[in-house]
């Protein structure tokens, strides 16, 4: 029994100095419950029962503070109280009211993160029992705070507010914020211009460029403000590309973005770009209810930060094909249409990157087939089956008109060339090559590509979450031009 409140006493010894490092305090408070844990009810002593009230109590603090763990904070403060609810005197009720305002607000916390009404119910009842008691002024202003918590939730008045520098200069007006819907949710944007530190040799205050695409003269810090609770410590992988963010961060981007659109649409400054995660070096987090500050993540860092103790460059494979590409005069559109279809996943923007991946197929495909039918054709035969010249021995109505009909219907355009297929072409070529895909295979990579982009050009509403089938088009035609090279 010694040897067990020896090790609680040394965690209670620790998890109270605040000079001990936090993680640190957090094992030994552990490591003192588990062997509290392991006594028996009937010979927990009184002393015993007080230290792991202090200690429950720490620990609430600890992972309140320290990791946001808001369910391992909530399950120690309440350990601590059940202690004291059976030891009256282990402690001050100006302590357990401090205990339960901590308490309370977490559990409100929980319910943002959960929608779980219990946590709500729980919140109002420990604000009732701290009303209910005589407390000190200190913490009379906190159960305030938390009472207008309480009632902005019930009101629905949260709202989330995300800060971020942009690397160009996005022109609005610095005073007023311009209001908008988006997702159904109210929202808001305000911009505010910031000198580019290179050019602060140049004088005057309202000095910019026109087109300043790259934020030559200015950036802009900007600031989305969103009518609803978005949780600040939760991270979700927006994409292959992108991974994991916080998802106010990932919500304000997508809001930025869709304005973004909007602004071009109105203003026809077409060069201003979209913007993804990776461009934004650092950001701030904040969640108001009502006006109480109940969340604060102040400039923290968006994005990966690479370490290499080399020079950053190229690799020789890269410089190499670099140097190749540019033997040749000729830029492939497919090449940077699919690269642009990757810049588009890499905003979100799967509308664009859909349209960008077709483009791509379609390129390549007609460029493949060029070089395959230059060995079996002439140049006139390619161009008339490549422009889809109807000729009158493959006319599927043949049995039915004449040459000479068929012939003056042509020249009056009432038949008219059309263009084959992707679909059709490929067929062209399984009756001259041996290509290194089977004809299903290719057909199936074709329809996950093609899926969606008739109507996306066609303006027609989509109900479902484009991302997978983005990635899915890209890899499809990534699976194309690798099997089929030339």
């Amino acid at each position: 029994m010694n040897k067990k409140y020896n090790t609680i006493l040394e965690g209670y010894k620790f998890i109270i100095n605040k000079n001990t490092e936090r993680n640190f305090r957090i094992a030994k408070g552990l490591e003192a419950i588990q062997v509290y844990e392991s006594i028996k009810k009937e010979e927990r002593t009184i002393e015993i029962e007080s230290l792991c009230y202090y200690i429950n109590r720490e620990l609430g603090s600890l992972f309140y503070e320290t990791n946001c763990n808001y369910n391992e904070s909530e399950k120690y403060f309440e350990r601590s109280l059940m202690i004291k609810n059976n030891y009256k005197d282990i402690d001050s009720l100006l302590n357990e009211c401090i205990t339960k305002q901590m308490l309370c607000k977490e559990k409100l916390l929980l319910y943002l993160n959960t929608n779980n009404e219990i946590k709500k119910e729980e919140a109002l009842e420990l604000i009732n029992f701290i009303k209910n008691n005589d407390i000190d002024k200190k913490i009379r202003k906190q159960i305030e705070e938390l009472e207008e918590i309480y009632d902005s939730i019930e009101k629905k008045n949260i709202k989330t507010i995300v800060n971020f520098i942009i690397p160009y200069h996005l022109i609005l007006d610095e005073e007023n914020k311009i209001d908008f819907q988006y997702n159904k949710n109210k929202c808001s944007i305000s911009s505010k211009t910031i000198r580019n530190p290179k050019t602060l040799i140049i004088d005057g205050n309202n000095i910019f460029t026109e087109k300043d695409k790259y934020g030559l003269l200015n950036h802009s810090v900007i600031s989305i403000e969103i009518n609803k609770y978005i949780n600040p410590n939760k991270t979700i992988i927006v994409n292959k590309e992108i991974k994991n963010v916080y998802e106010p961060l990932n919500y304000a981007i997508d809001i930025y973005n869709y304005f973004i659109k909007k602004y071009i649409i109105s203003t026809n400054k077409y060069w201003i770009p979209e913007i993804n995660e990776k461009m934004i070096f650092n950001y701030e987090i904040s969640v108001f209810a009502g006006k109480i500050k109940i969340k604060d993540i102040p400039l923290s860092i968006s994005t990966e930060i690479c370490f290499n103790n080399e020079k950053i460059r190229l690799k020789t494979d890269e410089l190499e094909k670099i140097k190749n590409v540019l033997l040749d005069e000729e830029i492939e559109l497919w090449k940077l249409s699919y690269n642009k279809a990757k810049d588009y996943y890499l905003i979100k923007d799967y509308k664009n990157s859909i349209i960008m991946i077709n483009i791509a197929l379609e390129n390549f495909i007609y460029s493949y087939a060029r070089i395959v039918l230059k060995k079996y054709k002439s140049d006139i035969e390619i161009n008339q089956f490549l422009k889809g010249f109807e000729e009158y021995e493959d006319f599927y109505l043949k049995d039915f008109i004449s040459k000479e009909a068929f012939e003056k219907a042509k020249e009056e355009k009432k038949i008219v060339d059309s263009a084959p297929s992707i679909y059709k072409i490929c067929k062209e070529l399984y009756n001259f090559e041996v290509i290194n895909i089977s004809k299903n295979q290719l057909f199936k990579k074709i329809s996950i590509i093609k899926k969606y982009r008739n109507e996306i050009i066609h303006g027609e509403n989509i109900d479902v979450n484009l991302k997978n089938i983005v990635e899915d088009s890209i890899k499809s035609f990534e699976d194309i031009f690798k099997k089929i090279k030339y």
